[in-house]
């Protein structure tokens, strides 16, 4: 499989992923905050978390999971991947894997639950993402699948792009934007539906707006990177200085907002009971 610069990027960065100040910020409470959300039942026995990230998550379901479950973290990026298995090694029912939605090391019709937390927007291809996980969910197997859709960040982007073109132009600014598939909840729908047309798919969306300090996103927002790559020194300096200043010129008394456009995909077998 071809290099891929948003995973390459996440396992460079993992420990700045995994750290305080991205788990404090807009993403990382919005993430945590998705936990409370997650729906395994009691006849579960197998669990996989894809896009598992550091592992937090898996450490928090084995917590809800009934005794033998066994449960899976999927990540693409070895940095994190690495973290996650230091931070699980005491725990016998979690195993780390590589791999990612278009190919997932999972035997068919051998996951009882599958759920993903901001991490499905990353995806290259939606429909062979979706087309896996109906091919590892058993008969009687159920999804949650919470990510961002088409109109997360507004803000931002229209404060950054002027910036963005006039520095890096239009041909890098939109190889940049198409790293990352933003469906709307109707194409969500459309792609889970024609995956799965033996199970009943759902889909929810929702806006969750987030203050906080000029840093406090800046620790986060590491798409900028991908657009920066080619900048170094003074340039690179520059950039980011020019960049902090059109992100602070959104600031209100309660910060500095960037708006999240969640989506929620529930799948459930067609005749399946909770």
């Amino acid at each position: 499989m071809p290099a891929d610069p948003i995973i390459d990027t996440y396992s460079r960065r993992a420990h700045d992923y995994a750290g305080a100040d991205n788990q404090a910020s807009c993403w990382g409470l919005a993430t945590r905050e998705l936990w409370a959300r997650l729906g395994p039942r009691p006849r579960d026995r197998t669990i996989a978390d894809i896009g598992s990230g550091d592992g937090a998550a898996l450490r928090e379901m084995l917590g809800r999971a009934a005794p033998q479950t066994r449960l899976i973290g999927v990540e693409p990026a070895a940095g994190l991947r690495s973290i996650a298995a230091e931070r699980t090694r005491d725990l016998s029912a979690v195993e780390i894997v590589d791999g990612r939605f278009e190919a997932l090391p999972l035997p068919a019709a051998s996951v009882d639950y599958l759920y993903s937390l901001m991490a499905f927007h990353w995806v290259t291809d939606p429909a062979a993402g979706a087309a896996e996980i109906g091919r590892v969910l058993s008969p009687d197997g159920h999804a949650d699948l919470f990510f961002i859709g088409r109109f997360s960040g507004r803000e931002f982007i229209k404060a950054t792009t002027p910036v963005f073109l006039r520095r890096f132009g239009p041909a890098r600014v939109f190889a940049a934007a198409g790293l990352r598939r933003q469906l709307t909840r109707e194409e969500a729908a459309a792609v889970f539906t024609a995956a799965m047309p033996d199970r009943r798919v759902t889909v929810s969306e929702w806006y969750d707006t987030r203050y906080d300090t000029v840093d406090g996103h800046m620790a986060w927002w590491v798409r900028i990177e991908g657009q920066m790559l080619a900048a170094g020194g003074e340039d690179r300096a520059d950039a980011e200085a020019e960049i902090r200043s059109a992100i602070g010129g959104l600031a209100t008394p309660a910060g500095v907002p960037y708006t999240l456009h969640l989506l929620h995909v529930r799948v459930e077998a067609e005749n399946g009971t909770s």
